[in-house]
């Protein structure tokens, strides 16, 4: 910046710290060098740096860190036999989102069985049938998007996603109306029931916003185990990510009141203590709104004990039954 002719200041700025606030997101593709290693990735340059420029996981991780300042956790395959590997590397790191390169149904589902038992959810592209596709991957776990990315990775759409759940992850939000971040093709438009009867089938639908697109809202693709019909309670998305927490909240304060018992044992009614303090807890912070018919019982005698709550979630969450086993 001139001032006059015989003074000139220049400036730089040097940043200090990155504020990280998404959750942390996994994915897996392939990629041009560093096969089945996981790392973590700040920036597309660190994505570039370990993978390749030209790789298919520094495409969707470019996407993905667009859109969240988050860490993400890479897994790079060169051929579709490593991606079991590099799944259970992701299912066992701390991603609270999982995402996969491969649009191949077989590794999806394997994908999708890999976050229902380490409990993340998975984020996988619905192809040209959504309706097919939330039928095949039908689960709490599970996100499946519409319509895909013009002329984009058929995956890129879902790491879109993965972006955007991340950086809401901080809030009780279902990403309603939330904008994709950077520079890509706007999604084709679809018609207002069109919607509404894909988001009932369980399937994420982006539309068009301003210059670029945004998510309606998020759902799952879960369906009831009975009729295969869909499952109200856990297709709300923002329903299951509190019942993460207050499942969390459980474990954590019954782990805490039998550690703190010089036997590492409890009676019943120590049990029934401890879960009443941490449904107390959550009822403070705004996650459920009461709780009724908590009981805890034993089946028979050396078996795992059942504590079963029934809850009411707020803001349109609905009400729903725990049962937790623990080991007396």
């Amino acid at each position: 910046m001139s001032l006059r002719p015989e003074l000139t200041i220049s400036s730089m700025i040097h940043p200090l710290s990155f504020v990280l606030t998404g959750a942390a997101v996994g994915v897996a593709a392939s990629a041009e060098k560093n096969f089945g290693q996981m790392k973590t990735l700040l920036t597309p340059s660190d994505a570039a740096g370990q993978f390749g420029a030209g790789s298919e996981l520094t495409l969707l991780a470019g996407a993905v860190l667009e859109n969240s300042p988050c860490e993400l956790r890479a897994v790079g395959v060169n051929e579709d036999t490593q991606y079991p590997e590099a799944l259970a590397l992701l299912a066992g790191s701390d991603a609270e989102f999982l995402l996969c390169g491969s649009t191949d149904p077989e590794i999806l589902q394997a994908a999708a069985q890999a976050a229902e038992q380490a409990g993340k959810f998975l984020v996988v592209p619905c192809g040209q049938n959504p309706d097919e596709w939330a039928e095949q991957f039908s689960s709490r776990r599970v996100l499946a998007v519409f319509p895909a990315i013009p002329g984009g990775h058929p995956a890129l759409g879902a790491a879109l996603l993965a972006g955007i759940l991340s950086r809401c992850s901080g809030s009780d939000s279902d990403c309603r109306g939330e904008d994709i971040l950077g520079d890509y093709p706007t999604v084709p438009s679809t018609q207002p029931d069109e919607i509404e009867r894909l988001l009932a089938r369980g399937i994420t639908v982006l539309e068009p916003a301003g210059v670029g697109s945004a998510c309606v809202r998020a759902v799952t693709t879960a369906a009831s185990p009975e009729t295969g019909e869909p499952d109200p309670a856990f297709r709300n998305y923002r329903a299951v990510r509190r019942l993460d927490r207050i499942l969390s909240h459980l474990r954590q304060k019954l782990e805490e009141s039998f550690l703190a018992s010089p036997s590492g044992r409890l009676p019943l009614e120590g049990v029934r203590a401890a879960a009443e303090s941490s449904l107390l807890q959550l009822a403070q912070q705004g996650l459920l709104e009461h709780y009724h018919h908590l009981t805890v019982t034993v089946p028979e005698p050396g078996q795992d004990g059942i504590l079963t709550v029934e809850l009411a979630l707020p803001k349109d969450c609905g009400q729903v039954r725990l049962d937790l086993n623990f080991a007396l």
